[in-house]
């Protein structure tokens, strides 16, 4: 989800730009967002008093900021430095960017018309031109694609600069050809000299020139722009290549393979149920799941079919299809979507309250028990006759697995529940049909170089389910508690923390903007708390359960 911390304040400190400037880098590029929050303000105010000039340092923190998805923050350093007068074309075309990212499609456009005077017969001046087809093109797609006007506009502002450059300008030229193709599906009338099909080709044409210029190798943007003229000519098993080529690229982030997603998704409508978005879309999410600072928000449906697809995919074997690399991959992603089946949201009329999952009980007790059982958090739910301020007895809610499509209620008496850490274990009415519980890590985890990442299934803000993946690093652990700054919210309590392996090692519980460090206690920082698996099985086993 895109950062919203605000860049407006005082500084605190007589940093120099330089200084503020790479410290803001750093931050990034660790993913502090305290320090970002912090440092954004800080740098608004020294350009304001102190005014700024244009560097390649403050081009790479512009970059940075957008790639991060700070969107608000990269809007206020670039509002700040256009203020101060040193509003460069490149500036003023980042502004506008941070803009669209935002949904200011009116704000973009009143500084992009200018500026594309301003920067006319300048690479700038291309791109601030293809900004604006960018600003129609979202104007259309939030408009439910039915705003004619917008798609036609979008078409010819792209057009325009692809026919100037056609070697250099390709982006144009691929949203040129997406419209295009979306036109015709949608039986719009448009006008445009250009043809789909054509300039698929012709793109194709200057991407394997520019390869070849570069003895072979590819670079992420040219690769998507490849996937996406192989779709537009229905060249669906190669388009597949392309897909875990752009996959694959260390380099690509997860902005850039989101945007790739958003445009399969939204301008040429792929989805699970047909081809080739059956094939190609879990391949970019699964590659977005592996990419720091992602997020992945998926309708239950949508998970349910793609599920079934991977396991339909698996029936004729995936080395076959995407080659033995790439098939573990997907199996790993398939093992992530198949936890989230096993994963419930905690319900009072509807309403999502926490999260709750499946366990096997023989998993936590010391007894040979074939039940299935839910755990969530004592301060979700709670036993009536050791109630928790703001817990809820069993029979005041429900569990709703969304993935299985399977709703059922709780047994009435709790089957363990221990305020120390913050876990109750109960059993549930219904268990839902072909899930298997999720598995339970009995290994202590460790503090790697670098950090290992942990995943968060769970249902953020009472919403539907959701991968919690953005700034997925785990920051420091001890016997009892993992501290990590995957980023969760209300109804995620009780949530399974995940290893890179999908087995269950911490139960989540909270966070805070200033938890105390578990290596300095007189020290914070921004993190989430679960309590270690390891710990609560140690308690489980002792306790005998009938």
């Amino acid at each position: 989800m895109p950062r919203t911390g605000t860049c407006c304040g005082n500084g605190r400190s007589a940093m120099t730009e330089i200084e503020l400037l790479k410290a803001l880098g750093n931050a990034l590029q660790e993913m502090n967002w305290r320090a970002v929050d912090e440092l954004c303000p800080r740098l608004v105010a020294h350009i304001r008093t102190q005014g700024a000039k244009p560097s390649n340092l403050l081009v790479q923190t512009l970059s940075s900021l957008r790639r991060k998805r700070c969107f608000n923050g990269m809007m206020q350093v670039a509002e700040a430095f256009i203020q101060s007068g040193a509003g460069t074309p490149f500036v003023k075309r980042q502004y506008a960017q941070a803009l669209i990212d935002q949904g200011m499609l009116t704000a973009a456009s009143a500084v992009l018309t200018p500026l594309a005077i301003e920067a006319a017969g300048t690479r700038e001046g291309d791109e601030a031109r293809g900004l604006l087809g960018s600003v129609y093109k979202q104007l259309f797609v939030a408009g439910g694609g039915t705003n004619v006007d917008a798609l036609q506009r979008a078409i010819t502002a792209y057009a325009a600069v692809y026919r100037e450059n056609r070697a250099r300008n390709i982006w144009h030229g691929i949203n040129v050809v997406a419209l295009l193709a979306r036109a015709t599906r949608d039986r719009f009338a448009v006008n445009c000299d250009l043809d789909a099909a054509s300039t698929a080709e012709e793109l194709l044409a200057t991407i394997a020139a520019a390869e070849d210029d570069n003895f072979g190798s590819s670079d992420p943007w040219l690769t998507a722009t490849a996937l996406e003229s192989l779709v537009a000519l229905e060249r669906y098993g190669d388009a597949e290549q392309r897909a875990i080529q752009y996959s694959s690229f260390g380099t690509a982030d997860s902005f850039e393979i989101g945007s790739t997603l958003r445009q399969l998704e939204e301008i040429w409508q792929l989805n699970d149920s047909s081809d080739p978005g059956r094939s190609l879309l879990p391949l970019l999410r699964c590659a977005l799941m592996q990419r720091d600072g992602a997020s992945l928000l998926r309708d239950p449906r949508a998970i349910a079919q793609e599920r079934a697809n991977l396991a339909a995919a698996a029936a004729v074997t995936l080395e076959k299809r995407f080659g033995d690399t790439k098939s573990k991959t997907l199996r790993w992603y398939r093992d992530g979507l198949d936890r989230a089946a096993a994963i419930a949201r905690i319900e009072q009329m509807g309403r999502g309250e926490g999260t709750g999952w499946l366990v096997r009980a023989s998993d936590l007790f010391d007894a040979a028990l074939p039940d299935l059982l839910l755990v969530t958090n004592a301060h979700v739910i709670c036993d009536r006759k050791s109630p928790r301020a703001g817990a809820f007895a069993p029979d005041q809610v429900e569990a709703n697995f969304q993935i299985a499509g399977h709703v059922t209620a709780l047994d009435a008496d709790v089957l363990w529940c221990n305020l120390d850490v913050d876990c109750t274990v109960l059993r549930i009415k219904t268990p839902p049909p072909n899930v298997p519980p999720l598995p339970v890590s009995r290994r202590k985890v460790e503090v790697w170089k670098p950090p290992q990442r942990m995943y968060v299934i769970g249902y953020p803000g009472g919403r539907d389910i959701e991968f919690s993946l953005q700034d997925n690093r785990l920051l420091d652990c001890d016997d009892s508690r993992l501290h990590y700054r995957t980023p969760t919210e209300g109804g995620n309590s009780g949530s399974p923390v995940f290893d890179e392996a999908w087995n269950v090692v911490g139960l989540h519980h909270g966070g805070d903007m200033r938890m105390q460090r578990i290596d300095n206690r007189d020290e914070s920082y921004q993190a989430n708390e679960a309590f270690a698996m390891t710990a609560v099985l140690e308690m489980t086993r002792q306790v005998r359960v009938t």
